[in-house]
């Protein structure tokens, strides 16, 4: 009997430190595991023509993979994983969640499908994250809102819906945010203004309908701002324009219809902008950023002479006028109109003048009429 009472306890004891202790180190090495996390992102992967993971196994150290970069301090720590461009198809897998280092997901151009994981949410280190030109569907989610470090938020070109998650407020170091060519919904909210850092925000050909948030100007370091192909009453040459940002969007429009560049190319970087691009060639160089495709029949000796090549300058000093990072330096869009009536008027009178365009640069001359 004896016996028994004393064998008991230290049973009961024993089966306590195997749930307190056993248990949560075997949790805790299955969350921190990198290397189980990418493998099951891979077994997600429904197709990989370019063998992009061929050497994701076991017997590859993990820092030796594709596209994987780890830390320099901590041993087989993930903090990059770059899969752009690589055609995969497939679903993001939740477990990537688990890559508690990581600060660069970049997913983008390839063809995966299904919704966005709120487990990328536990990323609290995470910097960039991009998965631009997918097949993702659904709402955005708002664990998003939890990546506090978050400097560049691309979630560009896919099918999500729904509106932008109030969460997304928080995210205080946020400088680049991008949503365009989606189906997203709603007013453009108010609580983006409360992301001071923001220099970059494109919301493109979406759905967003209502009146520009004229909270939107209290965004001082505001560089870039993308509002075109939406239902928004306040946006374009129509109705009452409530704010500058609208003027700016319509210049970066302006540039980047006769250069053929998108601002969000990976051309641009730093300091290095489109309005920057344009300025430094401003007025005498402009044929070096001009797209070549409008003047393909065009020779080079009547290039400078050309009626419509003085429209082009006129047209890239509005648009250089509106993208203006000041507030205060930039035309309001009664004065923009009235600059593009001026140059409407210039470029028919030169031509009724020389007796008509030459019909190689009949539709650039469309374009310059219709502005």
């Amino acid at each position: 009997m004896p016996f028994r009472c004393f064998s008991f306890p230290l049973l009961m004891l024993f089966f306590f430190f195997v749930c307190c202790f056993s248990f949560p180190f075997s949790s805790t090495h299955s969350f921190h595991d990198d290397r189980q996390s990418l493998l099951a992102f891979k077994n997600d992967i429904t197709d990989d023509p370019h063998a992009s993971m061929a050497n994701w196994s076991p017997a590859v150290l993990l820092c030796n993979w594709t596209a994987v970069t780890c830390s320099r301090r901590y041993v087989d720590r993930v903090v990059s994983l770059d899969l752009s461009d690589m055609d995969l198809g497939g679903s993001i897998s939740p477990f990537l969640g688990n890559l508690s280092f990581l600060r660069k997901l970049n997913l983008t151009g390839n063809a995966l499908r299904g919704h966005i994981p709120s487990q990328l949410g536990r990323l609290f280190r995470l910097r960039e994250l991009s998965l631009r030109y997918n097949l993702l569907e659904g709402n955005i989610p708002k664990e998003l809102g939890s990546l506090t470090h978050l400097q560049e938020l691309n979630l560009g070109h896919n099918n999500l819906t729904g509106n932008i998650p109030k969460e997304l407020g928080s995210l205080t170091h946020l400088q680049q945010l991008f949503l365009p060519y989606n189906n997203l919904t709603g007013a453009i909210p108010t609580f983006l203004s409360n992301i001071s850092s923001l220099t970059r925000l494109g919301l493109s050909e979406n759905k967003f309908i209502g009146n520009i948030p004229q909270e939107l100007g209290l965004l001082n370091s505001l560089q870039l701002l993308f509002l075109s192909g939406n239902e928004l009453s306040e946006y374009g040459l129509g109705g009452t324009v409530s704010t500058q940002g609208d003027v700016y969007s319509y210049g970066i429009l302006l540039l980047e219809m006769f250069t053929r560049k998108q601002p969000t190319s990976d051309m641009f970087v730093g300091d290095l902008d489109l309005h920057n691009w344009v300025n430094f060639a401003f007025p005498n160089r402009l044929k070096e950023v001009i797209d070549n495709g409008l003047f393909s029949e065009v020779y080079v000796d009547e290039f400078e002479e050309n009626n419509v090549y003085k429209c082009l300058i006129s047209l890239l000093h509005v648009g250089l006028l509106c993208s203006k990072y000041s507030l205060e330096g930039r035309p309001t869009m009664r004065v923009v109109v009235r600059m593009l009536e001026s140059i409407r008027e210039d470029l028919v009178a030169n031509a009724v003048a020389s007796r008509g365009l030459r019909p190689s640069i009949s539709n650039l001359q469309y374009k310059c009429n219709n502005e």
